[in-house]
């Protein structure tokens, strides 16, 4: 049996502004971390032509790619694969995120290391909450700032519990902010 701990403080650990790039043409998005106050660029989310799309994640201060994420190509719900580098263990480890058919709210399960993240916008609501499935405590929040419906959009990331890698929010934000874009535009 995998016991778990939780943060059950929920106080915040971290801060990000999540940014995205104005312009990427045919490409999918692309987006720059940086820290909460947006004077240090800490990540940046890049992405390439290919068929469904992939987006890497890159360490901004060792240039190095830290995670990665390729859509499936899929007709009904949102399905892709990710990978994040997991430090402590030098290793890489796989995931999957797919769309959750929900009539009323927006949902995505994140599978990650034997464990599901459940990823849910409530409906008329900014703030987009992951918690581990069939439990209360959050792992980690982020809004979508009011600004963003006039110019591009920005997103502020609080973390909540270390137990998981930032960069899997990272690529969720991503997935959901282009699966929002697709959508939107019909």
């Amino acid at each position: 049996m995998i016991i778990l701990y939780v943060n059950s403080s929920q106080t915040v650990i971290r801060n990000y502004f999540i940014e995205k790039d104005f312009f990427n043409g045919l490409k999918l998005s692309e987006f720059s971390i940086f820290d909460s106050r947006k004077k240090h660029l800490l990540y940046r989310i890049e992405s390439y032509y290919t068929i469904g799309g992939k987006l890497e994640l890159i360490d901004q201060s060792s240039k190095q790619m830290i995670g990665n994420l390729t859509n499936e190509l899929n007709l009904l719900l949102y399905s892709g694969n990710f990978s994040i580098y997991d430090l402590s263990s030098y290793q890489w480890i796989n995931g999957k995120i797919e769309k959750i058919f929900d009539m009323i709210n927006e949902k995505y399960l994140i599978q990650f290391n034997k464990y599901n993240i459940l990823m849910e916008t409530k409906l008329n609501s900014l703030t987009t909450i992951f918690q581990l499935e069939n439990h209360n405590e959050i792992l980690a929040k982020f809004q979508k700032r009011s600004i963003s419906f006039i110019w591009t959009n920005k997103y502020h990331l609080e973390i909540l519990s270390n137990y998981f890698p930032d960069g899997i929010y990272f690529l969720a934000i991503a997935t959901k902010d282009q699966n929002n874009r697709i959508r939107y535009k019909g």
